[in-house]
């Protein structure tokens, strides 16, 4: 049976390489230019399957050129994606081996052991996994500007209903909104809401500020 299953899971891939190879059935089988793929990178050989090697060969280049260290997210496949091909020598050679070390070395690592993502400043944990979004898991926030990180803003909201006391508030402008502090144990609250714990487990604050060396 695993000798079967072998020979049917090669059968699909070598059916998927041939329509990327144009050999598919109902293509046409013009010559197609090859991809100038260095000599000393990895070959796969199929006797009988010559064409569709050297597709999968140009293929795995293609992805190959760009690839390398990501955020930590990716860091469970793509380094025996990209460190197996022992491409060059001398210091060529050590290129990609050098920029996984440079990268594994740097990943954050809080006091709990835990690795931050490095993901991004979208609306989660700044040092977490972004999702769920707190607009997906019933939390509260308000959002005076956007993050800049398309796919990840939460609609923008206003600050009616917050009450600034001992300060002033001023507009809403490409930072968020403006507040000044005019005197000592100056307060900014939030309109009231409820939520279950387990829906807001943190706060996150993002702001700007000046002037507040002695407070």
């Amino acid at each position: 049976m695993k000798s079967q299953m072998s020979a049917l899971e090669l059968s699909v891939a070598l059916a998927l390489l041939a329509g990327f190879s144009g050999q598919g059935r109902g293509q046409e089988t013009g010559a197609r230019k090859r991809m100038d793929v260095p000599a000393d990178f990895p070959r796969f050989i199929v006797p009988g399957f010559d064409q569709q090697m050297q597709a999968l060969r140009e293929l795995y280049w293609l992805h190959y050129q760009p690839a390398g260290p990501l955020i930590p997210l990716w860091d469970e496949w793509m380094p025996m994606s990209t460190l197996w091909p022992a491409r060059g020598t001398g210091a060529e050679l050590e290129i990609m081996r050098g920029r996984w070390a440079s990268a594994l070395a740097s990943r954050g690592i809080n006091s709990e052991g835990y690795v931050h993502t490095h993901q991004h400043d979208g609306l989660a944990h700044a040092e977490g996994w972004p999702f769920p979004l707190w607009t997906q898991a019933g939390g509260v926030g308000w959002h005076f500007r956007g993050t800049g990180i398309g796919g990840y803003d939460a609609k923008l909201t206003t600050p009616e209903g917050w009450r600034v006391i001992r300060g002033n508030a001023g507009e809403v402008n490409e930072k968020g909104w403006v507040l000044e502090l005019t005197e000592p144990r100056a307060i900014v609250q939030s309109p009231a809401f409820e939520l279950p714990a387990r829906n807001g487990p943190w706060l996150r604050l993002n702001w700007w500020a000046e002037g507040l060396e002695r407070a």
